[in-house]
């Protein structure tokens, strides 16, 4: 099944046009069509589908939190063309360490590929996907350190010296296609990914610094998206739940661990 415009309307509460949350999970869906209407949406959720490529969703400008968790994923043509993403949920899909060159440059706050057969059965899964996919912030939930990095590095200039050396999946000298060398000019981007890319030059120095500054934004990230999402539906959403107290939050922790993780760690720096 296409995203056909009866679809599109029954599952969003607002005009398309206006709409900044869109959740067409478990409908059978087996490709991205149809969402040139919708171009202010913000978060697109397109879990437990049938999805095998990631397209069309160039028309989707402000498209900043993308849930495509749980379907046949083998293709990521669709997103090449985006700078930065807030969430982007590739778990429990079908792709390879080839194919995540397509989003190599994307500044992603949140990256989820667990599931991925291909890559879990790597014995260093989270080493590579830092290193093949260094500008993400969190991977799995797990917040990704200068420290993390560094020893990343480290691991292969260690591992190259071994008698069976681990090597790179991707070229350590990232190529960038002329098609992607103007991407400011050309690409899909609204107000969030501008405030990112203003905040968060790509060639800031890392560091303890820059951690806590990356870990204070992702909680003023996540903030928006609950404010978005309390909008768009009416589920009992984190903000619900948590009431300044420490204890309500591991309460919750179970259930919504990735966002309690990312709380917690807030806690710990201030």
């Amino acid at each position: 099944m296409k995203i056909i415009a009866q679809l599109l309307e029954s599952s969003s509460q607002k005009s398309l046009n206006s709409a900044k949350y869109l959740d067409l999970s478990g409908n059978h869906i087996n490709s991205i069509d149809g969402l040139s209407c919708c171009t202010h949406l913000q978060i697109l959720i397109l879990a437990d589908n049938g999805i095998i490529e990631v397209e069309n969703l160039d028309c989707c400008p402000h498209l900043w939190k993308v849930n495509l968790s749980n379907n046949k994923i083998k293709g990521l043509d669709g997103l090449k063309r985006f700078i930065a993403l807030g969430t982007l949920d590739l778990s429990g899909n079908l792709l390879t360490w080839k194919e995540l060159q397509k989003i190599r440059h994307i500044q992603i706050l949140d990256l989820r590929l667990h599931g991925n057969p291909e890559l879990n059965n790597d014995a260093h899964y989270r080493v590579h996907v830092v290193d093949c996919l260094s500008r993400a912030w969190m991977v799995d939930g797990n917040f990704v350190t200068s420290k993390e990095r560094h020893l990343v590095a480290q691991f292969f200039l260690d591992s190259a010296l071994s008698d069976h050396p681990v090597r790179n999946k991707m070229s350590t000298k990232q190529f960038t296609p002329t098609t992607q060398k103007n991407l400011f000019q050309t690409c899909p981007y609204g107000e969030r990914t501008l405030h990112l890319m203003k905040q968060f030059p790509l060639n800031e120095q890392l560091n303890s610094d820059s951690d806590h500054r990356r870990i204070k934004y992702l909680a003023y990230n996540l903030q928006i998206d609950l404010t978005v999402g309390m909008k768009y539906t009416s589920r009992i959403s984190l903000a619900d739940k948590l009431s300044n107290r420490l204890v309500e939050l591991i309460s919750v922790r179970d259930k919504e661990r990735d966002k309690c993780n990312i709380m917690l760690l807030i806690l710990m720096v201030e």
